[in-house]
């Protein structure tokens, strides 16, 4: 066995390789340090600039806290607040670079030792006054906060001299109280002017001790996520607000009370009623054909082929597929055909089902396997929701001689309703903020809206409420609003369908309701000398009469288990009458 030793050039190479191994491992490891000791050394920076930053805070709170301590008791107030004085509600102060705001809050306190509220043993709530001092600064885009609250009691007893109170109850829409409510008070006629915010404690209380004996006291209230409430100052487009700016008496209590909740939704649609359509073809080209075997439009016929004078023993065509969108129902098959001596021609009616067309069965439509007849047939039996498709087949045999032909078919149906897109309409709420001169309401809500291209319109952030919905432009009578009252309840999505046909000078919309309920299938007619009509109330217990004269009709309304209502309605223009029917 032979002891071979490596040669100096092996050598070298196997010391190169470690080495190159050895320096990317090393480099590796220091890079993982030196990053890790980077990121330490950041975050230590950043810790102690944060810390410095709150360090200056706290002075900044303990500066504050100490210069309105040196006010007189009487004096301790801020500038637009209530008790007011001569202390700034926001000061802004920057220190090391670092930009701080200043925040405080003066506030009079009912202690409980001597009574709260209308307890108050001497009826006085002012007791003393809470000093609430919050310092707010940012630290890489994050905000910071630090707050001290102290009490300033004063020397001798209590008191509200100059001043009264103003409290404010903020409730929701069952009078249940709402908390952390915001109540801003906006006072301008007094020297110095007011303008301080609160929010309302646990039951849904803010008060104002010490508030300046005077009149147009202003009252907001908020809270995210509900609507708003306030007072209304007197203006030309409002000359009689409600509720109006209120005042405070010295030594009095003046009480207000708001009501706001959560914000709902309502949602649009505007469309045309359900109407007649009808699939026609006069076979004037083979357009509306999906097969044919043997068989050719021709001259506005429908007719087998003709070879040299000899026409095909047998054939057949059908129709394209008919699937009315929106269907309600089927109404009628018409077919005009003509069969020359030694020919016929049988139409039959197939529906798609599972993905192929198949025979309608007799049991639905009779004699449809042998042929439907010339003429009209009637297939408003057949259910839509079964037979959502249709498709007629024509099948022809002749001597060869002479031919068969079908010169027209037709199906018709009741499809809708249809979209109406762009539609412009108002809407208003039952509440006010007032009334014009003239006495006319004005409402909280009244704007105008437009519906998109689908026909519908999401309005979001709406306050519970009862609305009205109007067409604007003239254009447009209303047929059916279902629900007829539309109420938006607090954190709920309302939907309401505007049924809507072109504007006649005079029209009739009955709505037949059984404790507010609607009442569906009630017969209406309606008669005005030879003029009369008579419909089926909807769903929605409503019926439509348009291209009325302006007069009086008689209005006869019949339903199952119901008293017979008769009544005259004078129609003068788009005329809405609501008929309450009495249970047998």
């Amino acid at each position: 066995m032979s002891n071979q030793q490596p040669n100096d050039k092996e050598v070298q190479h196997s010391l190169r390789g470690l080495s190159l191994i050895d320096t990317i491992v090393g480099i590796s490891i220091i890079t993982i340090v030196f990053f890790g000791l980077f990121g330490a050394f950041k975050l230590s920076v950043e810790l102690v600039y944060s810390t410095k930053a709150k360090i200056s805070a706290v002075a900044l709170l303990g500066e504050r806290l100490e210069y309105i301590r040196s006010f007189a008791y009487d004096d301790v107030g801020t500038v637009g607040g209530i008790p007011p004085g001569n202390i700034e509600p926001l000061v802004q102060s920057t220190v090391n670079g670092v930009p701080y705001t200043v925040r405080t809050l003066v506030q009079y306190t009912d202690a409980p030792e001597d009574g709260l509220d209308d307890l108050d043993e001497n009826g006085i709530t002012a007791d003393y006054k809470t000093v609430k001092v919050e310092v707010l600064w940012m630290i890489k885009e994050s905000s910071r906060s630090t707050f001290a609250v102290t009490r300033i009691a004063p020397v001798g007893l209590e008191t509200l001299a100059g001043g009264g109170t103003l409290r404010v109850n903020v409730f929701d829409a069952l009078a249940v109280p709402v908390s952390q409510a915001s109540v801003r008070v906006v006072n301008g006629e007094v020297s110095p002017s007011i303008d301080v915010t609160a929010f309302s404690n646990q039951n849904g209380v803010v008060s104002f001790p010490g508030a300046p004996e005077a009149t147009g006291y202003e009252v907001y209230v908020s809270k995210e996520g509900y609507s708003t409430a306030q007072t209304y100052a007197a203006s030309t487009e409002n000359p009689n607000p409600s509720p109006s700016p209120v005042s405070v008496a010295e030594g009095d209590t003046t009480t207000v009370s708001f009501a706001i909740d959560q914000l709902g939704s309502l949602h649009v649609t505007t469309e045309e009623p359900p109407g007649e359509g009808s699939f026609n073809d006069s076979f004037l080209s083979e357009n509306s054909l999906s097969a044919t075997s043997s068989v050719h439009a021709i001259g506005g016929a429908l007719v087998l082929e003709d070879v040299l004078g000899v026409y095909a023993l047998s054939g057949s065509a059908r129709s394209l597929p008919i699937a009315p969108d929106n269907l309600v129902s089927w109404d009628e098959v018409v077919i005009d055909s003509t069969s020359p001596t030694d020919t016929s021609v049988t139409t039959h009616l197939y529906y798609l089902t599972g993905g192929a067309y198949v025979l309608v069965p007799d049991s639905d439509l009779p004699n449809n396997s042998t042929g439907l007849p010339n003429g009209v047939t009637d297939i408003s039996l057949l259910n839509p929701l079964t037979y959502a498709t249709l498709q007629l087949e024509a099948t022809f045999s002749s001597d060869g001689v002479a031919t068969p032909q079908v010169d027209e078919w037709e199906t018709s149906y009741r499809a809708g309703p249809t979209p109406l897109p762009n539609i412009d309409f108002t809407i208003f709420g039952t509440k006010t903020i007032g009334t014009t001169a003239g006495g006319a309401p004005i409402y909280k809500f009244d704007d105008a809206f437009t519906t998109s291209a689908e026909g519908e319109w999401l309005g979001e952030d709406m306050e519970w409420d009862v609305y009205s919905l109007f067409p604007e432009g003239g254009l447009y009578d209303v047929v059916e609003l279902c629900p007829r009252t539309v109420t938006i309840l607090p954190a709920t999505l309302t939907s309401v369908v505007a049924t809507l046909l072109p504007n006649t000078a005079h029209s009739l919309r009955v709505v037949v309701e059984s404790d507010s309920l609607p009442v569906t299938g009630a017969s209406v007619s309606i008669q005005s000398g030879a003029l009369q009509g008579a419909e089926t109330t909807s769903a929605c217990g409503q019926v439509y009469f348009g291209g009325l004269t302006g007069a009086t009709y008689s209005v006869s309304v019949t339903a199952n288990g119901f008293q017979d209502h008769l009544e005259d309605i004078v129609v003068a223009g788009d005329t809405v009458v609501v008929v309450p029917l009495i249970s047998n």
